[in-house]
């Protein structure tokens, strides 16, 4: 038998999703050559409300993954989980309607080599890892951890080299990080937190449903797994063969380094020394810190054993939740309640800049691969400390109009999985979407009105 807040979510999820079919928003493609893969096209053709700062043009697409939750009055809300290609210029490319497909929540989405999209979401109880190819709009392939291992919720779910899945298990009473072969349909390898030693009950969040909140794994070389434990303040290094943390920046409510955590990515200095790029986001801003053995005491804005090389503060950032070193030295920044994706210079210019609403969880330049990474701070030329300078900075108003473009642009019929633009820009066969076309927008107008979600009880709305 479920448990009853189970089966309000399963009843609420179905009724969601079922307002969000009706007729096809705008962005549809016809003519001949729709059916068949192509280069995606940008849509440049009609304004795009989303566009911020656009001083920098970058090579090809950049993917961001949306949450899909709001906050009215400091109640959560939920709202479509998406995944949307930005084009260089901003506009749209293609676009994934997670809720209309019975999704949940939409976490971390990845690159993969073929060309295809890794997107991590959520049905009611079950994590998913669904793979998603926008030049074809076809789901290629879904992975549900329903039964064993039964994983109810996992943040981020990564492709292995090998073709196995590293996936962040937040499931709560067993959070951990395994590695799981969907051709045997076993675990190969399971850490828990638990077991660690270094994660007491008593820490972190309430034991056990939002305990540690691990929100994100890279594997950052052979059997060496980067993690981010946001509710102890930490990020740590696991060593698959001994089980053993290799590498840990932070402590539990140590906030002067770093507080919630999110998202992090390993690089290295000229000298091989470690660094970590992380979106702090309870203190508004990303910052570096450079593995600096004995250089540091531990009442240091790092901790012991590690340096404070650059921080990225000001300019309107609100709780950023990712943050990725770009191969030119730029960095790519999810700023989660500012409703935006921005690039960014080691000065802190913002050069492209995006917005999206509902919580920007993940954002990724496909060209570049899975966070491809790039120089480490200690060979800026910039200040350790920079403002975040030259945004839009769009007010409510303006982030409303861009969900509503993002709304009309996206798809809510089973019958094309992605909304793209121009499938065959050779052809000029993508449609535009119209001002007028609207239908998207009044089947979600009507299930808001219907099943406006506050919180989706206690169960759903501190899951991140």
């Amino acid at each position: 038998m479920q448990p009853r807040g189970a089966v309000v979510s399963l009843l609420v999820l179905a009724v969601l999703a079922g307002t969000l079919v009706g007729p096809a928003a705008g962005g549809t493609v016809s003519g001949p050559g729709a059916a068949t893969p192509a280069a995606i096209q940008e849509n440049t053709t009609v304004a795009n409300p989303c566009v911020g700062r656009l001083e920098r043009v970058p090579n090809g697409t950049t993917v961001v993954s949306i949450q899909g939750i709001a906050f009215d009055g400091g109640r959560y809300v939920k709202r479509p989980a998406l995944a949307v290609g930005f084009g260089p210029r901003g506009g749209f490319e293609y676009a994934y309607n997670a809720t209309a497909r019975g999704r949940f929540w939409a976490y971390d989405v990845d690159p993969l080599p073929s060309g295809e999209l890794l997107l991590t979401s959520t049905e009611p109880g079950v994590a998913i890892a669904e793979t998603l190819d926008p030049a074809t709009g076809e789901r290629v392939r879904v992975e549900r951890f329903a039964r064993e291992p039964n994983v109810t919720s996992a943040t981020d779910i990564d492709r292995l080299p090998n073709g196995k899945l590293l996936v962040a298990d937040a499931t709560p009473g067993s959070e951990g990080l395994l590695v799981y072969d969907p051709r045997s349909g076993a675990v190969d390898w399971n850490w828990s937190f638990e077991r660690d030693g270094e994660f007491p009950r008593a820490g972190g969040g309430p034991y056990p449903r939002d305990w540690v909140h691990v929100n994100d794994v890279d594997r950052v070389g052979r059997g060496r797994y980067l993690a981010s434990a946001r509710n102890f303040d930490q990020v740590l290094v696991v060593n698959r063969s001994t089980g053993a943390v290799d590498l840990r920046l932070g402590r539990d409510d140590a906030v002067r380094t770093l507080h919630y955590p999110s998202n992090p990515q390993l690089l290295r200095t000229a000298d091989g020394r470690p660094a970590i790029l992380v979106a702090d986001g309870r203190n508004d801003r990303v910052v570096e810190y450079t593995h600096t053995p004995g250089a540091s005491e531990p009442s240091s804005p790092g901790g012991e054993n590690w340096t404070l090389t650059w921080e990225l503060v000001g300019g309107g950032l609100n709780e950023p939740r990712d943050a990725d070193r770009l191969p030119n030295g730029n960095t790519l920044v999810v700023d989660r309640r500012g409703h935006r994706v921005l690039e960014v210079t080691p000065a802190g210019r913002v050069v492209w800049e995006v917005y999206a609403p509902w919580q920007p969880y993940d954002a990724e330049r496909v060209a570049l691969g899975d966070e491809p990474g790039g120089p480490a701070a200690a060979s800026f030329a910039a200040n350790r400390s920079v403002t975040l300078t030259d945004s839009a900075a769009f007010d409510q108003g303006q982030v409303g109009d861009c969900a509503a473009a993002i709304l009309e642009f996206a798809p809510t019929q089973e019958e094309r999985l992605l909304g793209a633009f121009g499938v065959n820009a050779s052809d000029g066969e993508g449609v535009t979407p119209g001002a007028g076309a609207r239908s998207g927008l009044r089947a979600l107008a009507f299930g808001g009105a219907a099943v406006v979600l506050v919180a989706v009880g206690a169960f759903y709305a501190l899951r991140e």
